[in-house]
């Protein structure tokens, strides 16, 4: 007997189970507390628009994990992304690689290789903290950076071979 084929609903809950992320943890008040103290330490010297960024890179990956629209910029918002961070570290460096595999082939074509950049050092960094604070049992260290981003590309055309080099000069001479 063939098994029934997957509707959307199926296919959300498979997803939803790949990328667990322990979000019963975020109504843990005790947990809440560690993990805002955790990220007012790591934002102690950064400047504000760097805290702006980092926050917003944390709550747009935990949106993408827990399928939900993004939220409105807060403490609790910030706190809950970070906390969805730390789950999937819970789960393992493979589990949480998988995520931010899925995360960033799902916005490759909307953001520039420099946003995708800064958003995996944000994750990097924040699992670091927390796993130089005893809250997280790994580190994303030896994620590597190339297997998600692509790489950059200078945006000036440039000349195919020699001849259009040559031609290429020639016009500019021309102009001036």
């Amino acid at each position: 007997h063939d098994p029934a084929p997957e509707g959307p609903e199926e296919q959300k809950a498979q997803r939803t189970t790949r990328f667990q992320c322990e979000a019963e943890r975020l109504e843990d008040p005790l947990l809440r507390q560690r993990v805002r103290s955790l990220l007012d330490e790591w934002f102690e010297t950064m400047s504000k628009s760097t805290r702006r960024a980092r926050c917003s890179d944390l709550r747009q990956f935990a949106t993408h994990i827990l399928e939900k629209p993004a939220p409105a910029p807060s403490a609790d918002a910030n706190t809950d992304a970070a906390i969805v961070a730390l789950g999937l570290l819970h789960l393992g460096v493979a589990h949480t690689t998988a995520a931010i595999a899925h995360y960033f082939e799902t916005n490759r074509g909307e953001l520039s290789p420099q946003t995708l950049s800064r958003r995996l050092t944000t994750l990097r960094t924040w699992a670091r903290v927390l796993h130089l604070n005893d809250a997280a049992p790994c580190t994303l260290d030896g994620v590597p950076r190339d297997a998600f981003i692509p790489p950059k590309t200078d945006s000036t055309p440039r000349p195919s071979n020699e001849h259009d080099d040559v031609a290429t000069s020639e016009a500019k001479s021309h102009d001036v």
